[in-house]
């Protein structure tokens, strides 16, 4: 029995042109399409965590003078720990980021 030379030129073609080898590639640019195009729900979720994490960021620093002062123009409550401001922020601006 003879073996084959797998590093050869003509039997990857002669492989990839017959359809002699099943690779999945189809599966993977499905799966990697349905990700960019925001249709898979990993991809919404990362989206949602991503924009969370950036509005986190943005107001991190912010006084409590001035969440209470953000707070009370959007007329939601301004009582409660600065952890608590933020959070409240955050759920805010995360409703206005979906609108826009």
């Amino acid at each position: 029995e003879e073996a084959l030379d797998l590093s050869s030129d003509d039997l990857l073609a002669q492989l990839v042109n017959d359809g002699g080898v099943e690779l999945g590639l189809q599966e993977e640019c499905d799966d990697r399409s349905k990700s960019e195009n925001g249709s898979s729900p990993d991809a919404t979720i990362d989206q949602e965590e991503e924009i969370e994490r950036r509005l986190r960021n943005n107001i991190k620093d912010m006084r409590i003078i001035d969440l209470k002062g953000e707070l009370k123009k959007r007329k939601l409550r301004v009582s409660g720990s600065k952890k608590e401001l933020q959070d409240r922020l955050v759920e805010d601006l995360k409703q206005y980021e979906g609108r826009a």
